[in-house]
């Protein structure tokens, strides 16, 4: 879960481009991330994997964001970059609420990672959002 900061001063802009960008170790296995914008509001450090969802793993838009898929063997530790030009455009337009996003692992794959690095990976921290916009006139 990423709790996104204000982005009231998108509203009416055009969103150029936009990209989250974390880093991440070499998974044990194959594993495809899906990033998703949530649907319900939340609190850090109370949700869970069924609160206060109305689905179990979390309330989400039915539209993609971004997907990624992390190879044990050819991919070393390092930066994932993911757009999310999509999601922001929506925020901008009013389109969408902003209740964070969601990173989770496609749900027929499973986790190349243990719980622990889930963790880490998951940390406010250890992500970076980058955002170019313009004004939508």
């Amino acid at each position: 879960l990423l709790q996104l900061p204000d982005l009231s001063f998108l509203d009416g802009m055009e969103v150029l481009g936009a990209k989250l960008v974390f880093a991440v170790p070499p998974p044990a296995r194959i594993t495809t991330f899906e990033l998703r914008s949530l649907s319900t509001a939340w609190q850090p450090g109370s949700a869970t994997w069924t609160s206060p969802w109305s689905v179990a793993g979390g309330d989400v838009q039915r539209n993609l964001a971004g997907r990624c898929t992390l190879f044990p063997s050819s991919h070393s530790a390092g930066n994932v970059v993911i757009d999310a030009s999509a999601i922001l455009q929506g925020c901008a337009e009013g389109a969408m609420s902003n209740y964070g996003l969601i990173l989770k692992p496609l749900e027929n794959e499973g986790s190349g990672y243990s719980s622990a690095i889930v963790e880490a990976i998951a940390q406010p921290s250890a992500f970076q959002l980058i955002v170019r916009f313009d004004s939508a006139e």
